[in-house]
């Protein structure tokens, strides 16, 4: 059994929600009785300092498949599990970002599905030469004949994170409508 734990978010900036949060608080605390008013956003604040401090997904790859676990706090990720027949493959891959999307470009390696999916289940590497040893690990663990290095965009999206943003699209959206609601 091979396992992956990858933080959401470095721990910075963990730390750097959990002071604007305790800034909100203060705010609250100075306006008194009218600090009710931002108790939501209170809420939401908290609620996200709390999930980008605590949360991890967790990759655990075996003979039976693929299980990967999205953390301790509700966040709107669904896990997923993959059963071994549904494996296709291995792989290690070059993962491109671009220079302003605030990542850093790495090397990784996964699984591809039956549905087309490539789930990058490893730490990332800054070469492929230990990406490609742990895609060779891997295929291994999964009993497979070969691995490959994939090149180009994913076939087929993984679309779990759709979840995630509507949950906090609505963690917005009451923080803003709470206060309204609560003057009436």
């Amino acid at each position: 059994m091979i396992v992956y734990r990858r933080r959401w978010c470095p721990i910075w900036a963990g730390i750097l929600a959990a002071g604007g949060t305790l800034g909100l608080f203060a705010i609250a605390l100075d306006m008194g009785a009218k600090g009710m008013e931002v108790a939501p956003l209170l809420l939401a604040t908290t609620y996200l300092t709390l999930t980008l401090l605590c949360n991890a997904t967790t990759y655990t790859l075996s003979p039976e498949g693929l299980s990967v676990k999205e953390g301790v706090i509700p966040a709107g990720f669904r896990n997923l599990n993959v059963e071994r027949k549904a494996i296709t493959g291995g792989y290690w891959r070059y993962n491109f970002r671009a220079p302003n999307s605030g990542e850093s470009s790495h090397w990784a390696a996964g699984v591809t599905t039956v549905d087309g999916r490539w789930l990058d289940a490893s730490t990332r590497y800054e070469t492929e030469e230990p990406a490609r040893d742990e895609a060779a690990r891997l295929g291994r663990e999964l009993g497979l004949s070969e691995v490959s290095r994939l090149t180009g965009e994913q076939p087929k999206r993984d679309l779990r994170v759709l979840g995630a943003i509507l949950f906090w699209f609505g963690m917005v959206l009451f923080s803003l409508v709470g206060p309204i609601l609560y003057s009436l």
